[in-house]
């Protein structure tokens, strides 16, 4: 692909030879001193736009300063959203702080409010094992991310098949790089353990076995709730508090500490395990309000035409760089690939007529990107889904390899989650919420056309759309919010 990539270079500024053997000498000393516990240590603390203070103790630091989370300052979070949002340049490094702060607050609130019901089938803890399932849960959230690519989400398709960034993630937790800090911390930490946490049962017991039983625990499963939850996963409330922050919009916040301070462990419904996260009765609109930023979020955010746009550009540039090479797997190699690298390709190539993916490259680097023609919301019903389908066609009919089209699912999960009402009793969030968030569940049909072509094709796409009967109130809602 030819992107320049090379080993960093240690550079001493100000300090002459003896000072810097001095200092190297005080580094290994410190480095060496791996017996301390990580009480022992002083709380260091960075600050943060969202969360404020975020205290982190040396087994945390440690981590924080090892190569693969130090690598995600240069991951960007939304990928090209700074070409519509120009504040969305934050990183996947402040996120994943934010979640692992998110993570210990919820993980206190469960422990200090178990009911007598969910007391009798959680495993019985001195403080010792509450202390570390706590730390566990907390470098669990702080890795989650270690393995995405470069822009986040859109070179997923270029990995190997039946890898993703979640497979990448479990790796290097178990890696020697990070996996060293979990051996020489005292008490030590089980590896093994934090991967579980960070990914989940469906995403750990998809890869094959490297350092334990692929499978987790009903305890294990309900820790992992604390960040991959579909309804209350901290992972989810800090993205999108931290890209409403960033890019300026008041779409995505919600009351994220009320909801916290309302999670309960509960009896499971419809998923394996004895129990599961739900919330109190009195969480249900700072429930229901989560539910309504992440929508907002995909309509207004995630799915923005030009963001859609720029997505599909990036994704083909890449998949015309890398042609049969993909992405590489190797834990070295991959930590060597920042959002720089690509970066640094999309210019050479956008000024290189004959590079690949040279028109793609124009398009990002130049603000060619393709134009919305059309974008219509399929609710999953057959009359709707044909006469899109229909008009689709015709598109391509009419122009031809001018016409691209993209398909973004905004998709909810059936919630699994129990509310426990004010009079003991429980009963299920869908049944309890009219907010349900299997009602959401859709996908956005993206017509997208060459710029030059935009203007004309819309009289005419005009015409069809209504003789299809499209044009109707929801529809023209959706073109609306993704033209303005």
């Amino acid at each position: 692909m030819g992107f320049a990539t090379g080993d960093a270079v240690g550079v001493w500024l100000g300090y002459g030879n003896d000072q810097c053997d001095c200092m190297r000498g005080k580094m290994l000393a410190n480095s060496q001193d791996m017996t301390r516990t990580s009480q022992q240590a002083k709380p260091f603390e960075i600050r943060d736009p969202v969360h404020g203070f975020i205290s982190l103790d040396e087994t945390e630091r440690r981590v924080l300063d090892s190569r693969p989370m130090q690598r995600l300052k240069h991951i960007h979070q939304l990928a090209l959203t700074y070409q519509v949002y120009p504040g969305a340049t934050h990183k996947r490094f402040e996120h994943s702080l934010g979640v692992m702060e998110l993570a210990g607050r919820a993980f206190d609130v469960l422990m200090d409010n178990v009911s007598e019901e969910a007391g009798e089938l959680l495993p019985t803890m001195g403080q010792s094992e509450h202390d570390y399932w706590r730390q566990a849960v907390k470098l669990a959230a702080l890795c989650h991310d270690l393995g995405h690519l470069p822009f986040s989400h859109a070179a997923e398709g270029l990995l190997p098949p039946g890898w993703s960034h979640e497979h990448i993630s479990r790796q290097l937790i178990l890696g020697d790089e990070i996996g060293g800090i979990w051996e020489t911390v005292r008490p030590p930490m089980n590896g093994v353990d934090i991967a579980k946490l960070a990914l989940g049962p469906r995403e750990f017991g998809r890869f094959p076995s490297l350092n334990g039983p692929v499978h987790l625990t009903d305890w294990e499963s309900l820790l992992s709730q604390i960040i991959t939850n579909d309804m209350f996963g901290v992972d989810r409330m800090d993205y999108l508090l931290r890209d409403s922050h960033h890019l300026g919009v008041a779409y995505g916040k919600f009351d994220h500490e009320r909801l916290i301070r309302m999670l309960r462990v509960l009896p499971a419904r419809g998923e394996p395990g004895p129990f599961n996260i739900g919330i109190e009765e009195g969480g249900m609109h700072s429930a229901e309000a989560l539910l309504n930023a992440r929508y907002f979020m995909f309509m207004q955010v995630y799915y923005h035409r030009a963001r859609v746009a720029y997505d599909y550009h990036l994704e083909s540039f890449l998949a015309a760089s890398m042609k049969e090479s993909g992405f590489a797997t190797d834990l070295d190699q991959h930590q060597r690939m920042t959002d720089n690298d690509v970066t640094s390709a999309l210019a050479r190539s956008a000024n290189d007529v004959g590079a690949p993916g040279h028109s793609h490259a124009r398009a990002i680097m130049r603000r060619q990107h393709l134009r919305l023609l059309f974008v219509a919301k399929d609710d999953l019903t057959g009359a709707r889904s044909q006469a899109i389908n229909h008009l689709e066609s015709l598109c391509v009919d009419k122009y031809g390899d001018d016409v691209h089209l993209v398909a973004k699912p905004v998709k909810f999960t059936v919630s699994h989650a129990m509310v426990r009402r004010r009079d003991g009793s429980l009963v299920s969030f869908d049944d309890f919420s009219d907010m349900a968030p299997a009602r959401l569940n859709s996908t956005l049909r993206f017509v997208l056309i060459s710029p030059g072509l935009v203007d004309k094709a819309r009289a005419w796409i005009d015409e069809v759309a209504c003789h299809l009967g499209l044009r109707d109130n929801d529809s023209d809602e959706v073109n609306a919010c993704m033209t303005t």
